[in-house]
């Protein structure tokens, strides 16, 4: 898959009904006050195959210490949409400016136990050449090939409780990394809108 067909594959095709099985409950996530926000879901072309690119966010941060992350932030006044909230929040936090970005669309927001409503936002990146991170929000970026995702033996799922509720949540393993959270169920999202889920996950 390289980019063009991307482009056809997110256009055309419909939201899956089981897109949402790693997802928060509805009884868990609709007792909160939700916090709006929005991250870009970043896929860029290297060597002809495509790759998402994530950040790791500092130790030291109150939200989500350490965690691998797309980049992205909280709805401020100054932004017109959801779409101009990823746009703004990654060049602010990795350099790559709304003009090197083509937005393909948004997949169904999703929520944190923390208190946000997290709306993904789908954007090709022209290319990742003189990235500049913000220190005091990125601790550092990687890229990991999109097909990553559907191979078997990089996917762990894990059965976790909340609020007396069971369910289930993925943790990806690659690059001796884990992903996990809405992170990773933003990318179960998007591999099957794309059609590629193979396998049970």
């Amino acid at each position: 898959m390289n980019a063009e067909s991307l482009q056809q594959l997110f256009h055309l095709s419909p939201q899956p009904k089981n897109a949402d099985r790693f997802c928060i409950p509805d009884d868990i996530a609709i007792n909160r006050k939700y916090r709006e926000s929005a991250v870009l879901v970043p896929i860029v072309e290297l060597q002809g195959q495509l790759h998402l690119l994530f950040t790791q966010r500092p130790l030291y941060l109150k939200h989500h210490p350490g965690q691998i992350c797309f980049p992205g932030g909280k709805v401020t006044d100054e932004d017109d949409s959801l779409i101009d909230t990823a746009l703004r929040e990654t060049a602010e936090e990795v350099g790559i400016h709304r003009d090197r970005i083509k937005v393909l669309g948004k997949l169904p927001s999703q929520h944190t136990y923390t208190g946000f409503k997290i709306a993904p936002v789908v954007g090709l990146v022209e290319n990742i050449n003189n990235l500049l991170i913000d220190p005091n929000e990125v601790d550092n970026f990687f890229t990991v090939p999109l097909l990553d995702f559907i191979e078997k033996n990089n996917i762990v799922p894990i059965r976790t409780s909340q609020k007396g509720i069971d369910y289930e949540v993925l943790v990806y393993k690659v690059n001796d990394k884990m992903i996990w959270g809405v992170t990773a169920s933003i990318i179960h999202v998007l591999c099957s809108k794309l059609g590629l889920l193979v396998n049970d996950y």
